[in-house]
């Protein structure tokens, strides 16, 4: 039974969330959630946003499902909402373009120009940033130093490196608070496209354990790649089993929802967002009200040391606000450089 209210029976469940959360969308500039004039909406939450907006219990329901972040309760409204109005201003400014053989062979060819290789398999775990130069020390004992340097490493890791030169107080508070979505991402490989069997859309929306099944084209296979997304507080259970255990949970609710599937899949490649050690998580986020409490302190500088990072764009959002950022610490690193 749908028990959506009359106004939103129209509208399937992956899409209720950005329909009532860009509905009279108060942003109309890129940078406009910086401004003072919106720090109301930096104290709600998502669900407090949401119900103001006219949605329903059983509309907050779905939307619970699958949201991005851990749930509606600790989304900051405003957050959500200027990324999503980025998002749309993304999509109304042109198509895009991917890259061929994958994104990878992208930063693969800028790490190939540079004059000194990239060094891999490097995990930093102490920092010393004075102010006319910064250090880094590794695990295995190899050290970097520089006049300067940009730092990318996800606040939700960062907070627990030891950092030496002064980090203020309030700056590693801000760190703590960050949190990052928590998202798993499983992988189907199929023998034959089942939904030709069964005559039903590849694409699934449910409030399963595996939420979201979508199917994408692929570069390496004609009949394309289906995978889950499974984000928020339903990722905690998961993560609670084995791979193994979650392989086999993984199959047996594709199978239940779609017996057409069954002897025609296997899971692949599963990438846990939210275990991985370098991110824990997938994209940062802020909590109710700290925008306007940490918004400036995320990526201050802390002596010679920069910041960039998805999580320190202030127009974009995701790879194009990684790349926002470092544009403008490089542009700060020439500029201080240039005066020394």
């Amino acid at each position: 039974m749908n028990r959506l209210a009359p106004d939103e029976k129209a509208i399937q469940p992956a899409g209720l969330f950005t329909h009532i959360l860009l509905k009279d969308d108060p942003l109309t500039d890129l940078a406009d959630w910086l401004k003072p004039a919106f720090r109301s909406i930096d104290q709600m939450s998502l669900r407090q946003y949401l119900t103001e907006k006219g949605a329903s219990p059983e509309a907050l329901r779905l939307m619970d499902v699958g949201v991005p972040g851990w749930d509606l309760d600790t989304g900051n409204a405003l957050d959500f909402l200027r990324k999503n109005h980025y998002y749309f201003w993304e999509a109304k400014n042109g198509p895009y373009s991917v890259v061929r053989d994958g994104t990878s062979t992208l930063t693969d060819a800028m790490g190939a120009s540079l004059k000194r290789p990239v060094a891999l398999d490097k995990r930093v775990v102490h920092i010393d940033a004075a102010p006319h130069g910064v250090s880094v020390a590794c695990a295995d004992g190899s050290k970097y130093s520089a006049r300067a340097c940009i730092n990318t490493i996800p606040p939700t890791v960062l907070k627990d490196i030891p950092i030496s030169g002064g980090v203020p107080a309030r700056q590693r508070e801000a760190w703590q608070r960050q949190r990052s979505d928590q998202s798993i991402q499983i992988f189907f490989e199929f023998e034959e496209p089942f939904w030709e069997k069964d005559g039903l859309p590849a694409n699934m929306w449910t409030d399963g354990p595996m939420e979201f099944f979508a199917h994408t084209p692929s570069i390496t296979n004609p009949e394309g790649v289906l995978r889950a997304y499974i984000n928020g507080r339903a990722v905690q259970p998961l993560n609670r089993m084995s791979e193994a255990e979650l392989r086999a949970t993984a199959l047996k609710e594709l199978v239940r929802l779609r017996p057409a599937a069954a002897g025609l899949v296997r899971v692949g490649h599963i990438h846990n967002w939210s275990t991985y050690p370098f991110s824990k998580g997938h994209i940062a986020n802020f909590m109710p009200g700290d925008i306007g409490r940490y918004v400036d302190l995320v990526g201050a500088p802390v002596g010679a040391m920069y910041f960039a990072g998805e999580h320190n764009s202030r127009t974009t959002a995701g790879i194009e606000g990684a790349c926002e950022s470092a544009e403008n610490s490089v542009v700060a690193i020439l500029e201080t450089l240039g005066k020394a």
